[in-house]
């Protein structure tokens, strides 16, 4: 081994150890944000409807956060109450007792209404400076259970009178449409068909588009005569008429409660509508069996084959 490489050698260990040396003298000077604070929070669970870290709840439903916060080194001078999704608390309590500064219990009452899913709440406490000190690394997790059904964009398509073969006709409780034939075999879950008729100028007799009709099979007399259903089982879902620029109206609906409490505003008196209706039409719908719900038409377009038909989707309360 040459002196040069022997030196290059010994010039490289003594790095090696210099900078071992140096990781292990190194000491953490600073908190790590994960343990800097040292607040806690307990939550008591002595109420029938205490909140847990998670709860399983139906909508609108009401918890109380009985709870009680410490602060072992620092005074607090403020208690928060944090729902996810909010620019800041909307529920702040100050706390004027100084002798409570240290250790502060309160019981407050917060509502499952923020619609179906997930919703988080945290409770925090601030110095006399309006400083976090910390939360007890606790969460309250709200899980809201559907009470509704959700159905997307389903197509039903305009009747032909040749083969009868589109699917003219739809289920709400199957979510699926059904052609002529397949609707007669169970007419009994048919709950509205589609159809549509020209217009023409009255002048001019020139055409000028389509009038959509919706109807039941409980309507009289049949407006779609080329369908012979007079020996269905006549479901009597009713509709309301139509309202347009329903589009934000339905996406508002986020509870069955919201809708059900909504849908009884309006006049469900219909099996047939026969003035039209388009992208942004909303309909109230009343089933048999006492369920409400909400259909928006989403668009009344054509495929590839030129087969007309209407997308939709619709949410009944369960």
């Amino acid at each position: 081994m040459t002196l040069f490489m022997r030196h290059y050698i010994i010039r490289t260990l003594a790095m090696v150890i210099a900078c071992c040396g140096l990781l292990v003298s190194c000491k953490k000077d600073a908190q790590n944000v994960f343990n800097m604070f040292d607040v806690t929070l307990d939550l008591h669970g002595e109420k029938t409807n205490a909140a847990k870290e998670f709860n399983q709840v139906n909508p609108n439903d009401e918890l109380v956060i009985d709870f009680t916060i410490k602060s072992p080194n620092k005074d607090m001078y403020m208690v928060c109450i944090w729902r996810a999704g909010q620019g800041t608390p909307g529920i702040r309590i100050p706390i004027n007792d100084a002798d409570k500064r240290r250790s502060y219990s309160d019981a407050i009452t917060i509502k499952a209404d923020q619609g179906v899913g997930t919703t988080t709440y945290r409770v925090w406490a601030l110095d006399k400076d309006g400083v976090y000190l910390g939360d007890g690394e606790k969460q309250i997790v709200l899980e809201i259970k559907s009470d509704f059904k959700y159905v997307t964009n389903r197509n039903v398509y305009f009747p032909d009178t040749a083969t009868k073969k589109m699917a003219s006709f739809f289920s709400l409780s199957k979510g699926a449409a059904y052609n002529y034939g397949d609707a007669t075999a169970i007419s009994a879950d048919i709950d509205f068909g589609i159809y549509r008729k020209p217009v023409y100028n009255p002048t001019t007799g020139a055409f000028t588009g389509w009038m959509n009709g919706l109807y039941t099979p409980a309507t009289t007399p049949n407006p779609f005569t080329p369908y012979d259903i007079s020996s269905w089982t006549k479901r009597g879902t009713l509709f309301s008429a139509a309202t347009t620029s329903g589009t934000a109206t339905f996406n508002g609906f986020k509870s069955g409660v919201a809708l059900e409490t909504e849908a009884k505003k309006k006049t469900i008196n219909l099996t047939h509508i026969s003035t039209g209706y388009g992208a942004g039409s909303l309909f109230y719908f009343k089933t048999p069996e006492g369920k409400y719900g909400a259909l928006l038409i989403n668009a009344t377009t054509s495929n590839f084959n030129d087969e007309a038909y209407v997308n939709f989707s619709y949410k009944v309360v369960l």
